[in-house]
């Protein structure tokens, strides 16, 4: 088996025949396989999925937990479950845009096995309309990544873009279970032992909306969630990227500083992040926090989507 499509979903009942049909369309000159793990959804996603199941029997492969695991266990039981060589990821909610997709990835990785990874440019849309639809990320020429470039970049893969090699680790450590960002973690996993390799294509479309897992969320929450993902990535890593994972940690215990009012400590870890590479837009960000929260604001306030 060339490829498995991992492909994990909740309550996704509007959403999952866009995905699904995404995946059985795929044109390819090997064999793939789709697994796929509902999470015991509540709604008509699951009928949906065997339906599916019925019209493609030689290609999807049912992995239905007994009983709901949480979106990090059911990703790991899912990957563990994938029989090929490269793994492509894709959620409920999301949907490939080209048929091509899988074959390009695999192309690459075939043609680079230094990479571990590659990914592509997705469009990210909200579900509400609320807000203009974008392209993300964008690089350029930039093809090739490292480990050291998604610590300090942060999660610049979307996770529907994501095709990897597997069986590059064991097994995901016990702390892995107890995050709700999951993808960012598997990525730097797999991102040890092989570099990320860049196709600035759009081959695929993020759907934000307010059942997501993370997106949608309160932005103190996800700031806590980020400092506390990074404590754990540090003890993992070792300590050739303490400096890197602290001088990050500081930028967000900084924001969260700032949203609290604590503006003289959010002054003082944005001067630590100001301070250490990569400098880049956050450097840049930091650095006026740190000296200016006038101009801060203003620059924050004209940086946000309004509808």
């Amino acid at each position: 088996m060339k490829l498995s499509v991992c492909l994990i979903t909740f309550n996704h009942e509007r959403f999952i025949a866009e995905a699904l049909q995404s995946a059985v369309e795929q044109q390819t000159d090997f064999e793939y396989e789709i697994v796929v793990s509902d999470d015991c959804s509540t709604d008509a996603t699951r009928k949906i999925i065997t339906e599916f199941q019925g019209r493609y029997p030689d290609k999807i492969r049912l992995a239905f937990p007994e009983k709901n695991l949480g979106v990090n266990a059911n990703l790991a039981m899912t990957i563990q479950a994938c029989r090929g060589q490269y793994v492509a990821l894709l959620e409920g909610d999301d949907y490939w845009t080209s048929p091509t997709k899988l074959q390009e990835q695999v192309s690459f990785l075939d043609a680079n096995p230094a990479c571990a990874i590659c990914f592509h440019a997705v469009r990210v849309f909200h579900d509400d309309g609320s807000t203009e639809s974008h392209i993300s990320p964008r690089f350029g020429h930039k093809k090739i990544f490292t480990l050291e470039d998604l610590l300090r970049l942060g999660n610049f893969i979307p996770t529907c873009s994501t095709v990897f090699r597997n069986r590059l680790f064991d097994e995901f450590p016990d702390w892995f279970y107890e995050l709700r960002i999951a993808d960012f973690s598997l990525h730097v996993f797999n991102a040890q032992y092989g570099k990320v390799g860049y196709i600035g294509k759009v081959m695929g479309a993020y759907r934000v909306h307010s059942g997501g897992t993370f997106s949608l969320e309160n932005e103190s929450r996800n700031a806590q969630e980020v400092i506390r993902l990074y404590d754990y990535l540090n003890g993992h890593l070792g300590p050739k990227y303490d400096r890197t994972i602290k001088a990050i940690q500081s930028y967000w215990k900084a924001v969260e500083y700032y949203r609290n009012g604590e503006f003289a400590k959010a002054q003082t870890c944005a001067a630590m992040r100001a301070s250490a590479p990569p400098f880049n837009t956050q450097a840049a960000m930091a650095w006026l926090l740190s000296h200016s929260l006038p101009v801060y604001r203003l620059v924050k306030y004209l940086g946000r989507p309004h509808s």
